[in-house]
């Protein structure tokens, strides 16, 4: 199971639900706003590339678009 953060367990990180489907295969690239990863489905073994995003980035940005 993979860790995005490094204080927090995979369900704070809303991960649990997906782990539920999904493997995570390996890192594909990583940049400003996040990390695209290999990802398998458990029941058909079909991989897919998935983008995570920073949640800090988007919240940061956020708060300044309404404050």
């Amino acid at each position: 199971m993979v860790k995005f953060s490094k204080d927090r367990t995979p369900e704070e990180d809303g991960f649990a639900e997906f782990n539920k489907y999904f493997t995570f295969v390996r890192n594909l690239g990583a940049g400003g706003f996040g990390k695209v990863v290999l990802a398998e489905d458990l029941l058909t073994h079909e991989q897919y590339a998935v983008k995570v995003n920073h949640q800090t980035h988007f919240l940061n940005l956020t708060s300044k678009v309404f404050s």
